[in-house]
Formats: C-alpha cells, sequence, structure tokens
C-alpha cells in the first residue's frame, strides 16, 4: 500500500439491526464529530444531509485534523424499511419469529461454539430465552396460586386457565417497555440475523444487489483517493455480502483504494450449518489482495463476536490469506475513567462505542479513520498488509 496523501476519501456506512434510521445515524455523526473536535481542537464540518439515490444518503464533511485536510463523502446506505418491518409485525408475530430463529440457534449447535469462542456473546444470545422461560415459569405459578384461591384445586386445567391473565400482562410489559427490557428486540435481531444469513431474506439480498451497483459506480468513476465501506454490528454481515459481490464483478484490479472496516461484528453466526454464502463471501474477501478489511472487535462488549477470527475459526480455506486484520479497540483506555465507569455495564450504549468520540487519544478512533490523511490500515492500525499462500500451496 502506497504512503500517499489521501485528499478524498468516499465512505459508505451500513448500518447495524436499529430502527432509529439515517436520521439517527447522521445525528450521531455531528454529536460525536464536535465532541471529538473538542478533544484535540481539530476542525471537523459535517454538511447537511440529502438523498443521492433511491437507498442512500449522503453529506459532505472536511476533516482537518492532521497536517492537510481530507473532504470526505460520507454516504449510509439505508435498510430502514427492512427493519422497521420487524418492528410493525405485531407483539405474538415477533415472538413467535424470534424464538424459532432462537429454536435454531440452540438445535444448529452453534449457541455451544458461542460459549467455547466467546463465552459473552453466547449470555447475550440466552437472555431474552432465559427472560421469556422465566415469564413463563412466573406466569405457570400464579395460575396455580390463583387457580388453588379460587377453584379450590390446583389442577392442570385450572392452573393454565388462571396462567393467561399474567402470561397476557407479560407480553403487554415486553411489547409496552421492550426500549428498556431489549427481550423482543434482541429476538428481531435473532430473526434478522438467522434469515440473512442462511439465505432466507430475498428483499435483503436484492438490496444487497443495489448497495454493490452502487459501490461499484462509485469504484468505475475513480474520482477519490480512497474507498471505505464501514459498517457497525449486524451490519458487518450486510457489508460482507456487498463487498463479495463487488470484488466478484470488479472487471481488474481497482484503480482507487477500496477497504472495509468492520466494528463490533458478528460474523461468528457464519457457523451456522446452512450459512455457507456468508462462508463463501467471507472467503472471496479474506483471499481478496485488492481489498484491505480490518475488523475493530471489544474484549468488554458482548455483542460483538469478540477476537474472532473468522478464517481460522470457521475452518475457511482460501487460496491466499490477505485478510481480515484483528485490531481491537482498547476502549478502557480509550475513554475517559469516569466515561468508562459510567457505560461499562449498558451493554448496548458500549456497543455503539465504535461509533463514538475517542477521549483520549488512544485507542480507536473512529474520527480519526474517517479524516485521517494517511491511507486507511497499515499506517493507522499497523497492521500486516501481506498475503499468505495456505500452507501446501507453494
Amino acid at each position: 500500500m502506497s504512503s500517499a496523501t489521501i485528499r478524498s476519501r468516499k465512505v459508505f456506512y451500513v448500518m447495524g439491526f436499529d430502527p432509529r434510521g439515517v436520521k439517527y445515524y447522521y445525528m450521531l455523526l455531528k454529536w460525536e464529530a464536535a465532541r471529538r473536535a473538542k478533544r484535540d481542537e481539530s476542525n471537523i464540518k459535517i454538511g447537511r444531509m440529502d438523498p443521492v439515490w433511491e437507498h442512500g444518503d449522503r453529506c459532505r464533511c472536511r476533516f482537518e485534523m492532521d497536517d492537510s485536510p481530507v473532504d470526505v463523502d460520507y454516504e449510509i446506505l439505508s435498510i430502514d424499511d427492512i427493519i422497521t418491518a420487524y418492528f410493525h409485525s405485531g407483539t405474538v408475530n415477533r415472538l413467535l419469529h424470534g424464538l424459532y430463529a432462537a429454536t435454531m440457534l440452540f438445535l444448529s449447535g452453534i449457541f455451544f461454539k458461542f460459549c467455547r469462542h466467546y463465552w459473552p456473546f453466547a449470555l447475550f444470545s440466552a437472555f431474552p430465552v432465559v427472560a421469556l422461560i422465566l415469564g413463563g415459569v412466573v406466569s405457570y405459578s400464579l395460575g396455580g396460586f390463583l387457580s388453588a384461591i379460587v377453584l379450590g384445586t390446583d389442577a392442570l386445567w385450572g392452573t393454565l386457565l388462571f396462567a393467561t391473565v399474567p402470561a397476557a400482562l407479560f407480553l403487554y410489559a415486553l411489547a409496552r417497555w421492550d426500549e428498556r427490557l431489549y427481550v423482543l428486540y434482541v429476538l428481531n435481531i435473532f430473526s434478522f440475523v438467522y434469515e440473512m444469513s442462511n439465505g432466507k431474506h430475498p428483499e435483503l439480498d436484492d438490496r444487497i444487489g443495489r448497495f454493490a451497483e452502487r459501490i461499484r459506480t462509485v469504484v468505475d468513476e475513480g474520482q477519490t483517493d480512497e474507498i471505505l465501506v464501514a459498517s457497525h454490528s449486524a451490519g458487518t454481515l450486510v457489508a460482507i455480502h456487498v463487498l463479495a459481490e463487488v470484488i466478484r464483478n470488479l472487471p481488474g484490479q481497482p484503480s482507487t483504494r477500496l477497504s472495509l472496516l468492520t466494528m463490533g461484528a458478528q460474523h461468528n453466526v457464519a457457523f451456522y450449518p446452512s450459512a455457507s454464502k456468508l462462508r463463501a463471501d467471507i472467503t472471496e474477501l479474506a483471499e481478496s489482495p485488492d481489498l484491505l478489511w480490518v475488523d475493530v472487535f471489544s474484549y468488554q462488549d458482548p455483542i460483538n463476536a469478540g477476537h474472532f477470527d473468522p478464517v481460522e475459526q470457521l475452518g475457511l480455506k482460501p487460496r491466499q490469506r490477505c485478510n481480515p486484520q484483528l485490531v481491537s479497540s482498547r476502549f478502557p483506555i480509550a475513554l475517559l475513567p469516569d466515561t468508562y465507569k459510567k457505560i461499562r455495564y449498558s451493554f448496548f450504549r458500549y456497543h455503539m462505542q465504535f461509533l463514538m468520540a475517542n477521549e483520549t487519544g488512544r485507542g480507536f478512533d473512529y474520527f480519526h479513520v474517517l479524516g485521517s490523511n494517511r491511507p486507511f490500515g497499515m499506517e493507522y492500525f499497523e497492521v500486516d498488509r501481506r498475503c499468505r499462500k495456505r500452507p501446501g500451496d507453494g
């Protein structure tokens, strides 16, 4: 990779499973850019967000952080409509689809692989199931108690009859206060990830194809020094599929640097036996010398896969190993002690830190990635960019 100075950078941001949508992520970019600029008196200007095509909105930004400014064209690729459909499908439907996905998580055996590779993610995966089991046990117990008082019997039919009332109240509480309980929300994530990983979401597959066409158009135009696809949480799975589609259809080596940044990734769901396309796309990116893929993880974040090397852990066999490069976020030193103490056990807030301002100048700094005048990857992360052939391939 050349050490030439970057003067313009095109960023495609792929959001995770979040119903707050494009407007929220644009405002987050503005808020956190202002916070980050105050830390070392950098000058970061975030322009107005405008639609650029049917599934993308962008803003023109200018970062003056190093000894030369960088113009950043920041485009958010939208799956808002696909995500909000999960939240508008009704409580019972969300519950049933989420339970089906959770059941497949256990029956496929990948929950136990989660336990072996990064147990905090396994606990996060088990949380909604445990909550529902506890709710069922409490409802059943209350049903037996009420049956004994009203009917004078604890027969099964009486227990089940009276259990319907506390069970209905429990479901109402899930729907009414899920922004605090997160039970249905996590079940929705299960459904989304399961359907995407197992090729059961044709609408999302079509959107991925549209995203790939959009990125290829920008690559072909060659009007920017660097193209970076940045993604977070479950959006990293979408980004992997998109970049694999782009790489497969490039006529030759791209004239513009092409990079992928995954943050707080969940690509360990490729353990699903039927997730063959996801594994194939990871392999495609792993062996591509025309792409630099950096995966930033956090040891303290239970919503990401942790230090998960998909090539090694999934047993993939790329012809040569070029990607991904794994980098720790080091959030405990990237945040001030008071901030770290405040958010350490606020798991969803902690998970968002990948996209938020660095407070100390150490550890991962998303805004330095966006605005650095150095090429993405080797200079900033100090990663080993060399491709390595598979043993036995010469």
